[in-house]
């Protein structure tokens, strides 16, 4: 009976995961729709969040 517990929790958490990350993707999908340009200003400050994040950890944790 543990087993089972443990499995659909796990089950419950996984599929929960997914819905979420597939409701977030359809309102980003929607949002790109009306405003294509900000969703691009998006990804590039991502991108330069990721780029000084990378070289923060070459030239100071290495």
């Amino acid at each position: 009976m543990k087993k089972f517990i443990f499995f659909f929790k796990n089950y419950c958490y996984i599929c929960g995961s997914m819905l979420l990350f597939s409701l977030i993707d359809l309102l980003l999908w929607i949002f790109s729709l009306y405003c294509v340009g900000l969703v691009f200003w998006i990804l590039f400050a991502l991108q330069c969040v990721y780029f000084v994040w990378w070289l923060w950890k070459i030239f100071f944790i290495s």
